[in-house]
Formats: structure tokens, sequence, C-alpha cells
């Protein structure tokens, strides 16, 4: 038992010892931090007491300097005025005295100076807004739409009748899209027509009604101004359409490979009309349309072009002669796009080309030969600006956009 019992004790010392050096370890620890406290209040105690003892000396030598410079002060106060001249204000007389003459200067509360009579104001001048005209037009006898020197162009014809009527003036003729802001929807090749055509100027736009019958009455009866609406300021007629729709009229005899004796006896097959059809199906679709147009690089990103829809319409006849109506509905379009697309359209149905040759065009690893239709066939006959009806002209009360109002006037 006492065996046992020394043993107990060892080991319950040798348990105990850790727990009593720790507590020894955080008595030093609280010991140190509160000497250095105490030494820390000591010296900040002796640095306010020395301080306030340095003040205690001075102090008297601050009065007495302060007192020299008053004396001094008055002593050049009394000569100035022996010498006549005026004596100083002193700060809270300048201060009292800059007061005054500010509230004098201010004017009294519930008094208001009478406002000018605007009768008697001279007008001021309309601010110019951002303007668009609607407009069609027949493309023979133009070179395209945007202007060129010594050829006739859409936009030139419209430019010089703005120019004639004093809607403009000389600076803005010459350099239409920088004084202008002049932006049209759509830019419509040498031959294209177009039965809905939107052109945004900066115009005053005081009386829109006598800008019209003005400028038409300047353009040949093939060019005709719609409309003159006011839009949003930062309406661009270019990029805030959704999508253009163009419609090509074709004869039906170039779809025939045949040698034909008469090209108004001719009559498209249903075969044919349906591999017409079926051609026109390979565009709907984000494509590169390299091959398409002409002035752009085998790499340039701005070839791939959306198309929404393509497809033929049933055949009529007009004089005796059979067409079919292609209609063509994409986001944009590049220079020769569309006439190229038709005219490959046409060289497969003729068997001059082989179906294949649509994935060759399409993959752009080259340039390729493909045949151009005439741009006679060829009609701008919408545009679609539904999301700017819908989220602003509806909204804020601007005029909508919509061709459809004028189909009596387009037929």
């Amino acid at each position: 038992m006492r065996l046992s019992g020394s043993l107990l004790q060892q080991v319950g010392k040798q348990a105990y010892r850790p727990k009593r050096l720790k507590r020894v370890l955080n008595y030093a620890v609280f010991g140190f931090a509160a000497t250095c406290c105490a030494y820390s209040g000591l010296l900040l105690f002796n640095l306010a007491s020395g301080v306030f003892q340095y003040q205690s000396k001075r102090r008297p030598e601050i009065e007495t300097q302060k007192r020299e410079l008053e004396a001094a002060m008055q002593e050049k106060t009394a000569i100035e005025r022996q010498a006549g001249l005026p004596a100083p204000l002193p700060m809270a007389s300048l201060l009292r005295w800059l007061g005054d003459f500010v509230l004098s200067r201010l004017r009294p509360l519930g008094r208001r100076s009478p406002r000018p009579s605007r009768a008697a104001s001279p007008p001021r001048p309309a601010r110019p807004c951002r303007a668009a005209l609607m407009m069609m037009y027949s493309g023979s006898g133009y070179a395209g739409m945007q202007r060129q020197p010594d050829r006739p162009t859409v936009e030139g014809a419209l430019l010089d009748c703005l120019l004639a009527g004093g809607h403009i003036n000389a600076g803005q003729f010459a350099q239409p899209r920088q004084q202008l802001g002049f932006v049209t929807a759509s830019r419509t090749d040498s031959g294209v027509s177009a039965l809905a055509q939107l052109v945004t100027l900066h115009h005053d736009l005081a009386d829109p009604g006598a800008l019209v019958r003005d400028l038409n009455s300047r353009l040949p009866d093939s060019f005709r101004v719609l409309d003159a609406v006011r839009v949003t300021k930062g309406f661009n007629s270019r990029y805030r359409v959704l999508n253009r729709t163009y419609a090509y009229y074709c004869p039906t005899f170039a779809l025939c490979p045949d040698p034909l004796p008469s090209a108004y006896a001719y009559r498209i097959e249903p075969d044919r009309l349906r591999h017409l059809r079926y051609c026109l199906s390979r565009f709907p679709g984000t494509r590169n349309y390299f091959n398409f147009t002409c002035g752009r690089l085998l790499d340039d990103p701005s070839c791939a072009r959306y198309i929404v829809n393509s497809w033929a319409d049933e055949p009529f006849l007009y004089n005796g002669l059979e067409f079919v109506e292609i209609r063509i509905v994409g986001q944009s379009f590049m220079r020769h796009q569309i006439r190229k697309m038709i005219g490959l359209c046409i060289a497969v149905v003729r068997g001059q080309y082989e179906p294949s040759a649509f994935d060759a065009a399409f993959s752009a690893k080259r340039r390729l030969n493909v045949p151009r239709a005439p741009g006679l066939g060829l009609l701008l006959c919408d545009l679609n600006y539904a999301i700017y009806n819908r989220e602003y002209a509806a909204k804020l009360g601007y005029p909508t956009l919509d061709w459809a109002r004028f189909h009596r006037q387009r037929q």
C-alpha cells in the first residue's frame, strides 16, 4: 500500500507540473505587460510636465513680445495719422463691413425683378432634330445609292433638291455625313430600285408636309418622298433596322438551258421550280459570303452574314411574259451579294454549275467565279423597324416607321 501510494503521489506531481508552469508563464506575461504600461504612463506624464513647464517659462516672454508689438502698431498708426493717411480698419470692423456690403447687394426676399415679356423677345430659331425621309424610287438611270462624282445617283439627286430648296447650305451639301449626319438604311447597287428606303439627317422639320411637297416638286416622277417624320436623337437608319427584304423578279426563261424559239411562250416546269426552291433553301443561317462580294479579303470576318429566309413564290404573267418572284430576307448585305446569290441559283438550275458549288462557295477557301444576275430586276421592298416602333415610337410618342400605310402609293 505504501509503495502504491508513493507511486500515485509521484504521478500526481508529474501531472501537476505542466499546469503549474503554464500558470507561472501567464503571471510573468501579465507582469511584463503591466510594467510596460506603467513605464509608458510615466513617460507620457514626464513629457506633459516638460511641455507645461516650458510654456510656463515662455509665457512672460510671449506676453512681453505681444505688448511690444501692440505698442509698435499704435506708434505706427499715430505717425500715419500725423501724415494724413487713413487708419486701417480692425479685423472685426472689416468683416462687419464686408457682411453689410454683401447683404446690401443681395435682392430682398419676396421681391423679384420683372421677367422680360416673351412676346417682346425675338423668336428662337428651331433647333435641328433628327429627321427621317421615307421614300421610294426606280433605280433605272441611277448609278447606285451613294453619291459619285459626275454620275447620277439617288443620294446626289436628293441632296441637289435639298440644296435648291434652301433646306441645307453649301457646307452641308459638300460634307453631308459630317455636317448633316446623312445615313441611308441600305446602299442599293446600280439599277436597283426601292419601294422602302429611309434616309436620316439633321433638320429642324418645322413643317414636314411643306418639306415633302417641295422635294417632290423638284424630284423626277420616278423618285418620290413619301413622308418626313421626326425620330429619336440617336437614331441611325442603317443600324436600327432589324432586317431588310429584297425581291428579285426573274423571267422564267432565264432558268431554262435549252434554246427557246420564243421567250414569251416558255412556262416553267414544276421540277425546275422545285429545284430553284431547293437552291434558295441553302442560304438561310449564318454563312461566309466572301465569294458573293468584291473588295474583301479571304479572312475578313465581316463576310459572315445572317440570312433569315429565302424562297420563290408562284410564277405570274406580265404582258405575256412569265416571271417568278424570289424573296430574300437578311440582317444585312454586302455589295453584289444578292445578285450573286440569284446568279448562282440560276446557274445551278440551268445545269451550268453542280449543286456542290454552294458548299465550295461557302467554304471561302479560295476565290470562285460566282455569276452575277442583272440589277434591273432587284427591288428593296421592306425595312423592318419593329424594335424601334415598339420600344421608342410607341412609348415616347414618335411616329412609327412602317411602309404599309403607303401601300396604295407604291402600287
